[in-house]
């Protein structure tokens, strides 16, 4: 088996699967930031888990989806609890928190904007103008802008 190429700065490819980062044992795990939702504990991890039921039961013969579910419930008690209990759904809008390692908390909206018929979803965070979440996005864009600037011509910076 050979070694899967890394992406300098971020998880190895097979790891940046959101479902693999929040319940595997992998280094895509690091690169989650901690969250806190109006919808309660475990809502986001509990949406995932049912974004992967409801994917299986629309492609109940798909051997990679099948194996990334078998993989998850090998791996993790946590997601093999929430498969056995957790209904289909989607998680369309939420309030959340986000714990930035610069920032501190931010809260931010997230949208969830999907299109009917199609395996594509969109996430959206934002906030309203004059809150602090809008002034802490402005600082992490002028952050990362200068950042950009100051990188030499065709290197990329690090994740999040």
């Amino acid at each position: 088996m050979g070694t899967v190429p890394r992406r300098r700065g971020g998880a190895r490819p097979d790891e940046r699967n959101l479902a693999r980062a929040l319940f595997g044992t992998g280094e895509g795990r690091w690169h989650l930031r901690p969250v806190t939702s109006t919808a309660g504990p475990y809502a986001f991890e509990t949406a995932i888990v049912a974004d992967l039921r409801e994917a299986l039961s629309r492609y109940p013969a798909d051997p990679e989806l099948a194996a990334l579910v078998d993989g998850l419930r090998a791996a993790s008690p946590f997601f093999a609890e929430l498969w056995s209990v957790a209904g289909m759904g989607q998680l369309t809008g939420d309030l959340k928190t986000i714990s930035h390692p610069e920032l501190g908390d931010v809260t931010l909206d997230c949208d969830v904007l999907t299109v009917p018929g199609v395996d594509l979803r969109i996430v959206t965070y934002t906030a309203a103008p004059g809150t602090s979440g809008a002034d802490q996005l402005d600082l992490l864009r002028a952050s990362r802008l200068s950042e950009a600037r100051a990188r030499p011509a065709g290197t990329t910076a690090a994740t999040l």
